[in-house]
């Protein structure tokens, strides 16, 4: 191996100038390699930079995705707590119905006329009692003016009066 210096135009033989670049001709293919004054150096700073923002950018990607992955371990806790809230709400409309129906059929079958009114006076439920003792027409009954009255106090006073029934 013969190291010469060349010229910066790659001249081949000889010392030109001081300044120019280092040249080994190849013993197999016979060509000159030229490479750099300097042996190689260690990275430089902007280089290092670079790798420094790489890996920096590698930790934050990583940390999203743990991130990522805790968040959707929440979300399936979330979901399935949601489903078992879903499901103990679909059985608590069961049990409000059953006792609803169960309600009714008790206020149905009692003997004495039960009307229920709300706070704006509209009729919300009749029993068969009722129905059989004001007929069809419950709105006339409820025009009657001892009924009436007794209607107004019982709104007044916030509970039920009872009002005896004609028969």
């Amino acid at each position: 191996m013969r190291w010469r210096q060349a010229s910066c135009w790659g001249h081949r033989r000889g010392i030109s100038g001081g300044r120019g670049r280092v040249s080994r001709k190849s013993a197999r293919t016979g060509r000159t390699n030229v490479a750099l004054d300097k042996p190689p150096r260690s990275p430089s700073l902007a280089w290092r930079e670079e790798i420094v923002a790489i890996v920096l950018l590698s930790l934050a990607v990583l940390a999203l995705a743990v991130l990522a992955a805790l968040l959707w371990a929440r979300l399936r806790g979330v979901r399935r707590e949601a489903g078992r809230l879903r499901g103990l709400i679909a059985r608590r409309a069961e049990e409000m119905a059953a006792l609803r129906r169960a309600d009714g059929a008790v206020l149905e079958h009692l003997p004495d006329p039960l009307i229920v009114l709300d706070a704006e006076r509209v009729v919300r439920r009749t029993n068969a009692a009722a129905r059989a003792a004001f007929g069809a027409d419950l709105g006339a009954a409820l025009r009657h003016p001892g009924l009436r009255g007794a209607i107004e106090r019982a709104l007044a006073s916030g509970a039920p009066l009872p009002m005896p029934v004609p028969g």
